[in-house]
């Protein structure tokens, strides 16, 4: 046991604290020496030597203010390219294919025309149209003779070249104008008679032939007379038509 020098404490021997008031107790102090052993130079191991290895060194440490600056260039970017307007372009082709149709319908139209009228002008000198009259009383008297209805009164008529369509009205019966022209036509032929109409084909002379016809409508006797070398037939609605000539 180890009494501590300075309370009294027993401590356990190798102690170096003391337990009570924790100073030294001079264990260390009073342990004995160890005894010292020479050793014989010549049996003492010879070291040996140690082997050298490569040590890469240490990185050194370079002040911020000397590295090299790393200058970093910006990159171009690549050309973008540009978009194109499509409607412009489009609205402009679609204008001008209308003016063109317009140009081309007009141009067309015009050409339609010029040759309408070339048409009319060949078929006025085939066939001639007949010009609207109004003769008078005398006038009529004088071309007809003896086929002018007495008290009858002319009316608007036509003329086509030799050909001649003389239009008379008259207060008398159909019946007493229908006696009237069979007694002046000695070479006639009678188509259609009935109550309100008759037609006579006639041939005066050897220069006058033609056809009169004769229709009673509202206590008023109409007569047409169509004479010539071809005498036009009659296209007053109710008017029956003549037999076409052989």
């Amino acid at each position: 046991m180890i009494n501590c020098p300075h309370c009294g404490k027993d401590n356990k021997d190798g102690t170096s604290f003391c337990r009570g008031c924790g100073k030294p107790t001079g264990a260390l102090n009073q342990q004995p020496a160890a005894a010292t052993r020479m050793l014989d130079p010549g049996t003492m191991p010879v070291p040996r030597p140690a082997e050298t290895q490569s040590v890469n060194p240490p990185p050194q440490y370079q002040n911020p203010s000397q590295q090299p600056v790393v200058q970093y260039q910006p990159v171009a970017a690549a050309p973008q390219k540009r978009k194109r307007r499509i409607w412009p372009v489009l609205l402009i082709s679609f204008l001008l294919i209308v003016a063109a149709i317009v140009v081309v319908g007009v141009v067309l139209v015009r050409k339609a025309a010029v040759a309408a009228e070339n048409f009319k002008e060949e078929i006025k000198k085939e066939i001639p149209i007949p010009d609207a009259t109004t003769p008078t009383t005398d006038s009529v008297k004088s071309y007809l003779g003896d086929l002018y209805y007495p008290g009858s009164v002319p009316q608007s008529g036509l003329s086509q070249g030799d050909n001649r369509l003389f239009r008379l009205k008259t207060s008398d019966s159909i019946d007493k104008v229908a006696d009237y022209y069979k007694s002046k036509l000695t070479d006639s032929t009678p188509i259609n008679k009935d109550e309100d109409s008759f037609t006579f084909l006639f041939k005066k002379d050897r220069n006058t032939q033609g056809l009169i016809t004769g229709k009673s409508e509202n206590g008023t006797t109409e007569i047409m007379l169509a004479i010539g070398d071809a005498p036009p037939v009659p296209t007053v609605p109710g008017y029956p038509k003549p037999p076409k000539r052989r």
